[in-house]
């Protein structure tokens, strides 16, 4: 097999495509409210159980929102050039329309490349990370190789 660079490893080592980090402030700030909220339901007259229950509740949802925040990951790509972020677009297709779809990612000609795509089980992908303005695209194509799609193209960087 040729030796072909990775998307992902493109991705990675270009200094035009920043990855942004997460930011933890919020997860941290809503898990501390729900903490606060808990503690003040707590204190809550018992004769007042339903006010107490409803602080509490209030309180394990904001906290529990607050702990999903801090797991969940959200690290997005952003082009630097424009400061734009880059979405993703996997697009399965057959083998037939491998000359269309080349064509269609220098054209970035997105509602053709749509009207290529099939099912998951098409035996080609095609990768492309683009900014809402097409002022870069990304983009490689994968051939499905038993269990796994193997990139066919070096990636292609088309900046407009």
């Amino acid at each position: 097999m040729k030796n072909i660079s990775n998307l992902d490893d493109l991705l990675s080592l270009n200094n035009q495509i920043i990855k942004s980090r997460k930011n933890y402030f919020t997860g941290i700030g809503l898990t501390l409210l729900g903490t606060a909220i808990i503690t003040i339901g707590t204190l809550i007259n018992p004769e007042h159980d339903s006010i107490m229950l409803a602080t509490m509740t209030a309180g394990v949802v904001i906290a529990l929102i607050g702990l999903v925040k801090l797991c969940m990951p959200s690290n997005r790509l952003i082009y630097a050039g424009t400061g734009e972020q880059l979405k993703k677009i996997d697009i399965y297709y057959d083998s037939e329309y491998d000359g269309a779809m080349i064509e269609n990612i220098h054209d970035c000609t997105f509602d053709k490349l749509k009207k290529l795509a099939h099912s998951r089980g098409s035996k080609k992908l095609a990768t492309v990370y683009s900014t809402p303005s097409g002022k870069i695209r990304i983009a490689q194509i994968f051939n499905f190789v038993p269990y796994e799609y193997e990139p066919k193209t070096e990636p292609m960087v088309i900046i407009a």
